[in-house]
């Protein structure tokens, strides 16, 4: 995931017209990719090979005021930079002259072309994905789809000193990326606002149904206009287009029943009490923000401060179960985390299975840590969140259900106390599951329901991902639904030392130079991660925990032990 850094250091670029039509094939309708009240938005692929989305203004459209959307959209998106907004890659904007034919007779006419260039975003607009509670997007995604565009909302009311109102957020106006995160698109209508005061403009802007009372009777602007948008985007995410149309019939507390109950069968009885308690609350949010009266309306930064308790009212209830069933000497170093999670994505390579049993991953305390979940983390704040990193993935669990087709017994790596290891496929670039043979693998390391690794270990494992050695295997990503619980490693081609050393599953047998290889690399990454700014011990050093990457002599890549 991109940080706030890297965002604000990616400068728009200014395209030509030309470059666009080439990009995307003359604009024709194989690469046409949706269709506004604006313009036309085609696909196109820069010489980098970057994917861009390229929306294509009419020209001069009766009724419209083009330009100024036009320059609403380039200029407070060139102001924003977070993870929640859609990324504005380049613009053009060129007037040319072509000789047409008029009356019977040729003259000059002025012609206007205006194109903004945005990042492409792989899962298209969450109006496309909206269902009701049975059937689409599980709990989890649509909690962090909520969370997503709560937290881009915040950022456009209050990261700046000038607050920028949306004005016309819904879900079509909302995109997905290929893990379904939320990016809030579409700024024509936006405005900049020197404080909270109320203004007022001369006609109707937004969307019908999306729109607060007090801007259709009185035409007033407040920060809470882009909170009524919200909470009917919210009801409409949890329910569907079909739950949100019986909200009107009903009164508050039967709708939040409804939704609640209807939540209920769809999870049945798999899942612990915080996700009923985050599925209410979530709801109940919903309802506040489209209050009648602007002023019973939360505001959004006290949206997002509800939406971290739920998340701290999760983490804590998993740690209460691992603490609930841990020795006196493990819940001394039990995590309690009491802060939301923060969604990373990684740059390392993928690995393999290792072990008969599958310890080798499962005994890893970190994506780096060839080691066990006994391992120990010798310094002084022993107690530690889910820590933010650069070098972590989040993904959803149905992700790597597909990836490893559906957890398919021929995708098995090993089996231990923790649960099994499956190898999967994820696409090198978009990191989407794909089929066997194509991509990059990974192992998928899932906890069964009766795992003798808690959450306890689990968290571990994610919080020492930022260790990086060439002698460390590497986590690539994790996944926390409900009561899934997953981590995902590189995979590591040829197995465990232990198979070599005893000559199993005709693993060849390692010369004497070999030997030295993984006996030296073994040595350094203990060196490393006994160092006195890591000081971690493993405490689960053997055979069937040392993974190998090369067996050649030849080679010139380094054997990866462990």
């Amino acid at each position: 995931m991109e940080n706030e850094s890297q965002l604000a250091s990616a400068t728009p670029r200014d395209f030509t017209f030309q470059l666009l039509k080439q990009i995307t094939n003359d604009f024709s309708e194989d690469n046409r990719i949706g269709v506004g009240g604006y313009g036309v938005v085609y696909k196109g692929t820069l010489d980098n090979g970057e994917v861009i989305a390229v929306k294509k203004l009419y020209y001069k459209h009766p009724g419209l005021d083009s330009d100024k959307q036009f320059q609403n959209e380039c200029t407070n998106l060139m102001r924003v930079h977070h993870q929640n907004i859609v990324r504005l890659v380049g613009y053009c904007h060129e007037i040319r002259h072509i000789c047409v034919e008029h009356n019977g007779r040729y003259v000059f006419a002025m012609v206007e072309d205006r194109a903004l260039c945005f990042e492409y975003l792989e899962g298209g607009s969450l109006d496309k994905h909206l269902t009701d509670e049975s059937c689409g997007f599980g709990w989890h995604t649509r909690y962090k789809i909520i969370k997503g565009i709560c937290e881009g909302l915040n950022y456009l009311h209050n990261g700046s000193k000038e607050s920028i109102f949306h004005l016309d957020l819904k879900p079509a106006n909302i995109l997905l990326d290929r893990n379904m995160m939320p990016k809030i698109g579409d700024f024509g209508l936006s405005r900049l606002f020197d404080s909270t005061e109320t203004c007022s403009t001369k006609g109707i802007i937004g969307t019908p149904g999306y729109m607060p009372p007090e801007y259709i009777n009185r035409f007033h602007i407040t920060p809470k206009f882009d909170v009524f948008s919200l909470g009917v985007t919210i009801i409409k995410i949890m329910s569907g287009q079909e739950g949100y149309s019986k909200f009107a019939d009903m009164s508050s507390q039967e709708f939040i029943q409804l939704v609640h109950e209807n939540w209920e069968k769809a999870l049945q009885t798999t899942v612990l009490a915080h996700t009923s308690h985050g599925v209410k609350k979530c709801i109940e949010i919903a309802l506040r923000c489209v209050e009648a009266d602007r002023v019973k309306r939360p505001t959004i930064a006290e949206v997002v401060d509800e939406l971290s308790k739920i998340d701290t009212t999760i983490i804590d209830e998993l740690n209460k179960i691992d603490t609930d069933r841990s020795s006196p000497i493990e819940q001394v170093t039990n995590l309690q985390c009491n802060q939301a999670f923060t969604p990373c994505v990684n740059s390392g390579m993928f690995s393999k299975d290792g072990g008969k049993d599958g310890s080798m991953i499962s005994s890893c305390s970190s994506q780096a840590i060839r080691a066990s979940s006994d391992s120990v983390l010798l310094r002084a704040n022993i107690k530690c969140p889910i820590l933010s990193s650069t070098s972590v993935k989040i993904f959803s669990y149905d992700n790597l259900r597909l990836a490893t087709r559906k957890f398919h017994s021929n995708c098995v790596l090993g089996e231990g106390g923790f649960g099994c290891v499956y190898k999967g496929w994820i696409d090198e670039n978009t990191l989407s599951p794909c089929e066997p043979g194509t991509g990059i693998p990974v192992a998928v390391k899932r906890l069964g329901q009766e795992s003798s690794q808690g959450h306890k270990e689990w968290l571990a494992e994610i919080n020492l991902a930022h260790l990086s050695h060439p002698n460390l295997v590497k986590l690539f990503g994790y996944c926390l639904e409900d009561e899934h619980r997953l981590l995902v490693y590189e995979f590591i081609p040829h197995g465990s030392l232990d198979n070599h050393l005893f000559k199993r599953d005709s693993c060849q047998p390692l010369s004497w130079n070999l030997r030295m290889k993984v006996a030296l690399g073994v040595a350094k990454a203990l060196a490393y991660l006994h160092c006195a700014e890591i000081n971690v011990i493993v405490r689960d050093v053997k055979n069937s925990n040392i993974l190998l990457d090369r067996v050649s002599e030849s080679s010139e890549h380094r054997t990866s032990p462990i």
